[in-house]
């Protein structure tokens, strides 16, 4: 799912602060809840796309776990992808078929994760979170750029058009936005472990499961069907 933008809110909700404090998740225990459901299931993904990892360096993926175990974020994908080239023209549309799939909800994973996470004064039953890159640009125009002008009048433009950058960036996330990811993170681990028993040199699913993952991600004329 793609999360509400807070400039797709109603203009009161738009115009309130963003406050970010310790009483942002405290008064919020069910939201709270969810996002740190999120980022744990999130964490038995990647824990299966590193099994995958293992499974397709063969040989038992024994010596795999130390290389693994170096490798971060974007990195260990990339390893990842680079062995799953090896496989056949079949396996291979499904693997990437399959990583596309988890990554749509990756992202905002990564977001609840990475972002600054904050609630407004307007509406107390949402998160409202800004990427982190947002968040830092914002800062920057206000500890340095306004500081750099000699008139307040200057200073004020500065301070506004951050401000509009700042919501422009800014998402919103409901307690049913949240349950939606929370069901998608579970799916991805269910998909990535299907990935991995695919790529696996012996299990005994592998057939059943790449059936299954060819009537999700078929082919068409051999071309990929998204």
């Amino acid at each position: 799912m793609e999360p509400k933008r807070l400039l797709e809110c109603a203009p009161e909700v738009q115009a309130a602060a963003f406050i970010n404090d310790e009483n942002t998740l405290n008064d919020r225990p069910v939201l709270a809840l969810l996002v740190a459901e999120i980022i744990s299931t999130w964490s038995m993904v990647e824990g299966m796309e590193a099994l995958a990892f293992l499974m397709l360096s063969g040989s038992e993926g024994k010596k795999a776990v130390a290389i693994y175990s170096q490798l971060k974020g974007r990195f260990a994908r990339e390893a990842l992808c680079a062995l799953a080239k090896e496989l056949s023209d079949a396996e291979r549309h499904i693997f990437f078929a399959a990583l596309r799939n988890i990554d749509r909800v990756k992202g905002q994973r990564d977001l609840l994760a990475h972002g600054v996470i904050g609630h407004n004064s307007a509406d107390p039953s949402i998160l409202v979170v800004i990427p982190q890159a947002a968040m830092l640009s914002h800062m920057r125009s206000l500890f340095l750029e306004q500081h750099l002008v000699r008139t307040v009048s200057e200073q004020e433009q500065i301070k506004a058009k951050a401000m509009e950058a700042f919501k422009a960036n800014a998402v919103v996330y409901s307690e049913t936005d949240l349950q939606e990811i929370v069901k998608e993170c579970r799916q991805a681990h269910d998909l990535m472990r299907d990935i991995a028993v695919l790529v696996c040199e012996v299990h005994p699913l592998k057939d059943a499961t790449r059936q299954r993952l060819r009537e999700r991600f078929p082919t068409k004329n051999g071309k990929r069907i998204d």
